[in-house]
């Protein structure tokens, strides 16, 4: 049946994909709870089941003997048994054979029965006895002995001797089965002893003495970290003297040995460097920042929180000083590497806590963060209470993780030969040296046999039929392989592979260039081919290790090339494991463990557990963060249960009051804390960077807790976060705050605001709409509250029953109350968090290790470097490998791969050249004296140890090979390859060593050495290669000093750029490295710096033989040396000089270089500076190349070796005649010729102007650019060109006019003397003392002052000078100085002077001193007045200072003048010369100033407006010394007053702070009065009130002034428009200057004396509009005969007086007398004016708000009040605003008279508790 045609569907939509499941949000809170309530419910079965260890004091699991073998056990224990004794144990264990024969073995191998001296003894006895009778206790123990044979865990030594007797004895039955099992087992335990003996190898058992095992116990117990104490006192493990050339004394000598040099190369700098620091921590004298070569130094360190790291467990999160370090490059330095160790302290270091980079973040790094893992928590709980200026963190320059896990390995090991007395793998090798090496035990099967092995896969000139012949090849027999022709080796490969695979040890050294890798890669091969035949049952990878990624990648590169390992990828699987992080090669990445793990797509609750962990204390990091600068919901409070019931009732309750406000009950809280009108009065508080204790305000914390928490993640996990927060804040931080509405300027809430925040589910709404200077300023409000750290006590919480009737100080107290236990409770769910994650974590790294492990041992090979063994230690021990592969072994530590050996370790390979680079170690001096840097390799190879080296290089040509032999190799031998490479282009030698003198030099801050010279004479040789024809990956250029390659690599990167080439380079950089880091690769061409060059003959690095050997076997077909040869020579370094030697005698050695060049190969350059290479800067020589290029010009540049320069575009100019005029084309050669642009004359038809233009341009399509010579109609000679319009642009020309108004002469443009604005400046005093920077216009000739623009210096009520830089025309802020308040307990009040001080709650003890008979006494607290009257009693104390020891002048209770009144009577009679004195007259001296006054001068002084006038206000100002002005504070005598004058001034504060919140809260109703009344308003005047306002201006105070101003000036301005147009402009200059004087007031509050100017100006320019519309009515209506002449004069002489009067000209006398005549006027003629209505002229000031910058008193009736600068009413007195009460005028200054005199005009405030009530119309 045919498949059914599938119907076609009519339905035509779209397709549609499949949409994506929305994952449902994540539920912090709740998981948040889980973990809680798991934590708690976890703490409560803490204590568990009690094991049977508890009970039975035994180990559980312990299985206890039968009792008849406990009875034999008895009796073994015995030391001799007799002959009865040994039948009757062996009747009892054959009878308990078939029960239980495991038990019966292990008694008789503990008990070693077979071996005792008396078992043996009898059995000889019976072997020797003539009786043949049969006896049954020989036949037992026969089966006893086939019994325990069986038993594969038991040696073969324990059966072997009696087995031996046993078959020979005559009285056991004929029984031949008898004979033949014995027979048969001892040929089994023949071939088990051979077995056992390859697997012992050798060793003897271990043998420990008390003091090796004290030794080995020291060494276990051992921090690695050493302890403050232990670097003071400098402890280490003891090292004993070294000799490489002899075995150890013991496996337990060998590893002490290695781990304590291991231990002291990693922690003897470190020591050092912690040492040094607290050597330079405790010197007096310190020169500069502290530098060690050993350790780095980070300091400022702060202690932010823990964080969970997935991966690393709980790390705790630091900030650092990143200003010490801001020029470091994170992304390519060492600096904090992840894994390293570093040291928090503090002081003198003695109290130390180490911990590990856990992350390394580069953005973090950046910031000045790092987490890190503390080693020891139990210590960092005391750095967290040290200053930040105190911490510091230590860091190591070597890397830790390379030492922890090594050492730790070896402990390991330790242990095991302490508690299992195991031994050291390949002790026998390792330790003692010895030289018979056995081949590995794998190549052996169970009965001895030898293995075969498959040779097919290393076969390379044999045809097909021979990898048939070589399948089954003994291992072991290398008579039977194939030969060295067959297999493609020579002779020294197959020697080198015979000794790799049939020795356990196999060592292969090759020299450079002889192929050692492409050798490990054949025998990697082979095992890899054959590792399923060597093992059967028990596979376990290979394990590869490499020193470097870079190599271990290229080994695993040319592993998947193989054609031969193809068979192991048939099933699609990755059979090679890369374990590591490093890896830049694409096809390796993929055999990467991470991609392993990857393929398992394994699914792990502990890792999502981790993963929910890490997003809760994210979550609720974000939220403590927002928490403390952010409002919360009440919906929040009530659900977490932190606000009470009735109190959320009462919240709500009121909310009804508050719905225009606050338009949702959970945002009532907003209202409540008034936080709108609060905020907007801190847009007026000049914010200061101290607290009221005077200490800094740290907001750091907060602002890095911030970065922290969302700044390094993905932007859904982030947004996911903020939107679970988003519905717990109403009022929140700029992060849930988008910004793309910003104003610059101060804006005031509208009805906007409270519109937008009815909705309070859409806050991004509401933000959308503030403008980003409010709502910042609100922010920062609400911040200030919130750091304050007082709360509302708990038992005035629970009193509370209604939270609206509390003050705002205490609304703050009880929501931070509210906040505080928030906080708790959600510090306490991080921290079940931060547990839950740590076990979690911990579970998870342990099934991760797990399935790593699965991971690891079903694969075949593993790969990884030495470091990342060192770091998967315990991975290693449980895979146990076979057999081990070391690529660089040279370069490995001892340690490494001692840590690496297991003891199933079978092979061991090791390939490398110990005579190049050694490893690296950090600690010089233990590296000199016990020669550290030897490897394991070198260390067996030169005691003998049998080794392979190859002779054969295939890299170097033989001019560069020669070199190394004899010197360094001395059987080296070239390959016939290394014969046929080419000559280096350009140079006459392929290998020269270019000898100078020119200094080295080094940097302060580093330790590395530069020679400027090498590095000019190496990049100029670059580029003259570059132009040869090589290619960036032909050459590479290497040094011996680190900074030197960094400055080639920027002087090569410089000339790169400047490099013009036909052809193109390869992408790639020219590689520059160090030569350390070079070991292993080649390069075509080398280019070495040597660096070093200085009078000392200090060599360096140059004086290790095995750098000098890599060096210079690096290159293929070139090399290149620059170095001070000179120096080397004279160094006596044997190497050098016979290198140096070599050269002289090859003529490679000089001070010059040649180079030829390939055009002219007759011509030789000779370079020997960098300056010489500009005769070949083409890359030829100095000849011109004079070829024809295509165009037809010839190659101007000098000879070059390169062509397809040639091909570049021709640079020279065309030429070709282009126009009809015959001109050349100008452009280049490469170019399309355009228009001819050659300049000629052409002269223009109309002007008859001659210019200069291209030749192809036409005239008519450009205007005559010649100057005018025409004049304008002003008189003035024209400035413009000829082609334009003279009198189309206005005349530019300066003329001096006078301005028609104020009479100022001016000097302005011509085109602008019929209107301009007067500039001039106005230079007056303004009220505040300082001089107006504003112009004559601006400030309305005097009459209205702009704001003052100065800096604020007025002296606040407290004595302060203000200087906190703010504009004088700006409220001043509170005192932020210190308060300087003093009393006999404190030195000073804690608080800043701006707020309330503190009182003192001490008893005054004020008394009259002992002799005084008034005997006063004070029992008040300090803060209270005394209850006692001043003692007016002479002081009963005798002078001091004075020789007669005469009585004191003073008085009872003060201190003693200074001055004897008898013995200094002249120089009290000029101190007071005018006072009459008696013997009974009495002097004070001031504590504060030291100034001495008459006791009865200074009372009146300092009770004057206090007692003598108790009817009169006066002035709140503090007391001063008569003479210096100092305040009087000290004396006690007048505490009473100063306690009052305090008082008053506390008083004060709290009244300008009062006002300052009135003055803002009051704009929300008049403002929401204001909107309510808008309706009431034509439309046409509210459209001109719109147009006239201030951009962007929502200061509701400046539109109620500007709606007054044009409310008065409207109807005349129409009238004005109507009859008299004329004059509309002067009036409208006016009224603009008013108007702009108005906006200047957006962002400042208006002042009480600016107010009043600004009401006689506007009722001056009222009335003057009125007379000028009275004059124009007049001269055109002649019918009016009431109006005499005189009349029009006296008219005309107003209007000349108010037009544009002066201030000091100008007096408020002429408004009146200007009043009285248009009154008079308009009473003689009715019909004039008619249309001016009634009203006021006087703009009236109700409900426009003000400050008051000036004196305060204290009115009869204790009401505090404010009085101006110029506020003067022109009465003697001015009235308290309260009570009417009355001061007199001559406390106030002579030039305060500027009132208008009438009520209206007094600005007005509003108190906070009742809402303005504003009756009627607006207007």
């Amino acid at each position: 049946m045919g498949r059914r045609k599938r119907r076609r569907s009519l339905d035509r939509r779209p397709f549609e994909p499949k949409r994506r499941r929305v994952r449902s949000p994540f539920d912090f809170r709740g998981y948040a709870q889980y973990v809680s309530e798991e934590t708690q419910n976890g703490s409560d079965d803490e204590i568990g089941p009690v094991n049977s260890m508890d009970i039975s004091g035994e180990p559980e699991g312990e299985e206890k003997l039968p009792v008849e073998l406990e009875n034999v056990e008895k009796m073994l224990d015995v030391p001799t048994l007799e002959e009865p004794d040994i039948k009757h144990i062996v009747c009892m264990l054959t009878t308990a054979l078939g029960s239980d024969p495991n038990s019966i073995c292990s008694l008789l191998k503990d008990k070693d029965f077979f071996r005792r001296h008396d078992v043996l003894s009898l059995l000889t006895e019976k072997l020797t006895s003539e009786c043949c009778d049969s006896e049954e206790w020989l036949e037992n123990i026969v089966k006893l002995v086939l019994l325990i044979t069986k038993q594969k865990d038991i040696k073969t030594k324990y059966t072997k001797t009696i087995l031996g007797l046993l078959s020979q004895i005559k009285c056991i039955s004929d029984d031949t089965m008898v004979k033949d099992q014995i027979r048969e087992v001892i040929n089994t335990l023949n071939v088990r002893e051979k077995l056992e003996k390859l697997k012992e190898d050798g060793d003897t058992p271990l043998i420990l003495s008390k003091e090796i095992k004290d030794e080995l116990q020291k060494l276990v117990n051992w921090p690695i970290l050493p302890s403050a104490q232990m670097i003071r006192q400098n402890e280490s493990l003891p090292i004993l003297p070294r000799d490489l050339k002899l075995p150890y004394k013991s496996p337990a000598h060998y590893l002490i040995d290695q781990f304590s040099l291991f231990l002291e190369d990693f922690i003897g700098p470190l020591r050092r460097g912690i040492r040094n620091y607290m050597e330079y921590v405790n010197s007096k004298e310190k020169q500069g920042r502290f530098k060690d070569d050993n350790v780095r130094v980070y300091k400022r360190i702060r202690l932010l929180d823990n964080k969970c790291v997935p991966g690393a467990g709980v790390g705790l999160e630091v900030q650092f000083d990143k200003e010490m370090y801001k020029k470091i490059r994170w992304e390519s330095c060492n600096f904090l590497q992840y894994g390293n160790v570093v040291c928090l302290t503090y002081d003198d270091c003695s109290h130390l806590v180490y911990a590990l980079i856990a992350n390394r973040d580069l953005k973090q790094l950046t910031e000045g963060r790092v987490l890190l893992k503390i080693l020891n928590e139990d210590a960092i709980d005391d750095l967290r209470n040290v200053q930040e200026c105190r911490l510091v963190m230590i860091e190591s320059k070597s890397f830790y993780m390379v030492y922890d896990h090594t050492l730790k390995s070896l402990k390991t090991l330790a242990s095991a030969m302490l508690e299992k007395n195991e031994n050291i793998p390949f002790a026998k090798y390792l330790v003692y040296l010895k030289q018979d090496v056995l081949e590995p035990l794998y190549t052996r099967k169970k009965n001895f046999d030898v293995r075969l092995a498959d040779f097919g896969c290393l076969l390379q000139n044999g045809e097909q039929i021979s990898k048939t012949m070589y399948k089954k090849v003994p291992i072991l027999n290398v008579d039977k392989w194939p030969t060295a022709e067959v297999l493609g080796f020579n002779k020294d490969q197959y020697e080198a592979l015979k000794k790799c695979l049939t020795k356990r040890i196999g060592i292969l050294q090759g020299p450079p260039g002889t192929g050692k890798t492409w050798m490990g890669l054949r025998i990697m091969e082979f095992l890899l081919c054959n590792k399923r035949k060597f093992e059967k049952s028990d596979s376990r990878p290979i394990l590869l290790l490499s020193h470097t990624n870079h190599a271990l990648d290229q080994f695993f590169e040319k592993l998947l090339n193989s054609e031969n390992l193809r068979f192991l990828f048939i099933r699609k699987e990755r059979p090679f494991v890369r374990v590591g992080g490093r890896c830049v090669n694409e096809r390796v990445q993929k055999f990467m463990l991470k991609e392993h793990r990857k393929q398992e797509r394994y699914w792990s609750k502990n890792r999502r557990h981790v993963q929910n962990s890490t997003k809760c204390v994210k979550y609720i990091d974000t939220f403590l963060s927002y928490l403390q600068k952010s409002i919360v919901s009440t919906k929040c409070l009530e659900t977490e249960n932190i606000i009470s019931p009735q109190h959320v009732w009462s919240l709500e309750r009121n909310f009804r009051f508050h719905e225009k406000s606050v338009p949702c009950k959970e945002a009532i809280i907003i209202a409540w804390l008034r936080i709108p009108d609060a905020a907007m009065y801190s847009r007026f508080h000049v914010s200061n960077a101290q607290s009221e204790t005077g200490t800094e305000i740290d907001d750091l914390f907060l602002q890095e807790n911030q970065k922290r928490i969302l700044g390094d993640d993905d932007d859904d996990f982030e947004k996911e976060i903020l939107h679970a927060i988003r519905p717990s804040f109403v009022f929140a931080d700029e992060h849930l705050i988008p910004n793309n509405v910003k104003t610059n300027g101060i804006i005031f809430y509208t009805d906007t605001f409270y519109k937008i925040f009815r909705n309070v589910c859409i806050y991004q709404d509401f933000w959308n709409q503030v403008p980003y200077e409010q709502r910042r300023k609100m922010l920062s409000y609400v911040q200030q509250n919130l750091r304050h750290q007082d709360t509302m006590p708990i038992h005035n919480v629970n009193r509370i029953r209604n939270v609206w009737r509390l003050s705002l100080s205490e609304r703050w107290k009880l929501y931070r109350f509210w906040i505080h236990g928030l906080t708790i409770k959600f510090q306490n769910q991080r921290a079940n968090l931060i547990s839950h994650f740590s076990r979690k974590s911990q579970d998870d790294h342990q099934e991760r290790f797990r399935r790593d492990l699965s991971i690891l041992t079903s694969c075949q090979m593993i790969g990884m470097t030495t470091t990342g063994a060192a770091s998967n230690m315990e991975l290693l021990r449980e895979i146990r490998p076979r057999i081990v592969v070391v690529e660089e072994a040279a370069q490995v530590h001892e340690q490494h791969i001692l840590g690496c050996l297991t003891k199933d370790l079978q092979h061991l390979i090791l390939i490398g050249d110990h005579q190049q680079l050694r490893p690296t170690m950090n600690n010089y001096d233990l590296r000199c004296q016990y020669k550290t840097d030897v490897s394991l390799m070198e260390r067996l190879v030169m005691n003998g140890f049998p080794f392979q080296c190859l002779t054969e290089q295939h890299r170097m040509r033989p001019e560069i090979s020669c070199m190394l032999t004899p010197t360094i190799y001395p059987s080296l031998q070239d390959h016939s390859t290394v014969l046929e490479y080419q000559n280096v282009k350009g140079m006459k030698h392929n290998i020269f060593f270019f000898d100078h003198q020119n200094p080295e030099s080094q940097s302060n801050y580093s330790t590395s050495y530069t020679n400027d010279f090498e590095v000019e004479m190496i990049a100029n040789l670059y580029k003259y290669l570059i132009l040869q024809g090589y290619s960036n990956s032909d050459i590479t250029i290497l040094s011996a000093y680190n900074d030197q390659v960094r400055k080639i690599r920027t002087r090569v990167s410089e000339i790169s750029q400047q490099l013009v080439l036909g052809r193109k380079i390869t992408d790639q950089r020219v590689h520059i490295t160090a030569v350390d880091n070079f070991q292993g690769e080649e390069n075509k061409i080398i280019l070495l710096s040597l660096v070093r060059s200085n009078e000392d003959c200090k060599l360096g690095h140059l004086g290790d033989p095995q750098r000098i050997c890599v060096s210079l076997s690096r290159a293929k077909e070139g090399f290149y040396a620059f170095g001070n040869f000179q120096m080397l020579y004279k160094r006596s370094n044997d190497l050098w000089m016979k290198i140096i030697s070599k050269a002289t005698e090859k003529d490679v050695l000089g001070k010059s270089l040649s180079l030829v060049c390939n055009n002219h190969p007759q011509k030789i350059t000779s370079i020997s500076s960098p300056d010489d290479f500009e005769n070949v800067k083409d890359g030829g020589c100095d000849e011109p190349c004079a070829t024809l290029l295509q165009c037809g010009h010839v190659c101007e540049r000098k000879c070059h070796a390169d062509d397809s320069i040639h091909d570049l575009p021709c640079q020279k100019a065309c030429l070709r005649k282009w126009c009809d005029h015959g001109h050349l084309c100008q452009r280049k050669c490469f170019k399309e010729c355009g228009p001819c642009m050659e300049k000629v004359k052409k002269k223009y038809s109309t002007c008859e102007h001659e210019v200069r233009v291209p030749c192809s341009e036409d005239l008519s399509d450009h205007p005559c650019p010649a100057k005018c010579t025409r004049q304008r109609d002003c008189g003035h000679p024209c400035t413009l060109r000829c082609s334009q319009i003279c009198n189309q642009h206005p005349c530019q020309d300066l003329v001096q006019v006078t301005h028609p108004a104020c009479g100022h002469e001016s000097l302005i443009k011509c085109s602008a003397k019929e209107s301009f604005l007067c500039q001039k400046e106005c230079r007056e005093t303004l009220p505040c003392d300082h001089l107006c920077k504003g112009t004559c216009h601006s400030c309305s000739n005097g009459r209205l002052h702009i704001p003052c623009k100065q800096v604020c210096s007025r002296d606040l009520i407290c004595g302060h000078n203000c200087n906190t830089g703010h504009l004088c025309s700006s409220m001043c802020p509170p005192c932020y100085k210190k308060c300087e308040r003093l009393c006999k307990h404190r030195e000073g009040c804690p608080r800043l002077c701006g707020k309330i001080c503190e009182p003192c709650m001490e008893p005054c003890n004020w008394n009259c001193d002992r002799k005084c008979k008034n005997s006063f006494i004070c029992s008040k607290q300090c803060f209270e007045d005394c209850e006692r009257p001043p003692c007016n009693n002479r002081c009963k104390r005798t002078l001091k200072d004075c020789n007669f020891r005469h009585r004191c002048a003073g008085v009872c209770g003060e201190i003693c003048p200074s001055f004897c009144k008898r013995c200094n009577k002249d120089q009290l009679q000029k101190m007071f010369p005018e006072a009459k004195r008696n013997d009974e007259t009495l002097f004070i001296e001031l504590v504060d100033c030291g100034h001495i006054f008459e006791l009865e001068t200074m009372d009146k002084h300092m009770q004057s407006e206090y007692t003598d006038e108790p009817n009169n206000d006066r002035q709140v100002v503090l007391k001063m010394c008569p003479k210096c002005f100092t305040p009087i504070k000290r004396s006690n005598r007048y505490r009473n007053v100063n306690k009052q004058i305090f008082r008053d001034i506390e008083e004060v504060k709290r009244e300008i702070e009062e006002e300052k919140a009135n003055l803002f809260y009051n704009s929300f109703w008049i403002n929401q009065s204001i909107q309510e009344r808008k309706r009431l308003i034509p439309s046409h005047l509210r459209k001109c009130i719109e147009k006239r306002m201030p951009q962007n201006c929502e200061n509701i105070f400046v539109r109620k002034l500007l709606r007054y101003l044009i409310l008065k000036i409207r109807p005349r301005v129409k009238e004005l428009k109507r009859a008299h147009r004329e004059l509309l402009p002067e009036m409208k200059g006016t009224y603009l200057s008013m108007v702009k004087w108005i906006g200047k007031h957006t962002d400042i509050v208006f002042t009480d004396h600016e107010l009043k100017q600004f009401a006689n100006e506007v009722e001056r320019y009222l009335l003057y509009l009125d007379l000028v519309i009275m004059k124009c009515e007049l001269e055109k209506n002649n019918d009016m005969t009431n109006i005499t002449e005189s009349d029009k004069e006296l008219l005309e002489f107003h209007i000349t007086r108010l037009r544009c009067p002066a201030r000091s000209t100008f007096e408020p006398e002429d408004v009146i007398k200007a009043t009285a005549a248009f009154d008079e006027l308009r009473r003689k003629e009715p019909t004039s004016c008619s249309w001016i209505s009634d009203d006021k002229r006087r703009i009236s000031l109700k409900n426009v708000a003000c400050t008051k910058q000036g004196q305060w008193y204290k009115c009869t009736n204790g009401h505090f009040y404010s009085i101006g600068f110029f506020v003067d009413t022109g009465d003697e007195s001015q009235q308290c605003p309260e009570c009417r009460s009355s001061i007199k005028n001559s406390n106030r200054s002579s030039d305060d008279e500027d009132n208008d005199g009438e009520e209206d005009c007094e600005p007005r405030s509003f108190h906070p508790s009742t809402p303005p009530q504003d009756k009627g119309n607006v207007s």
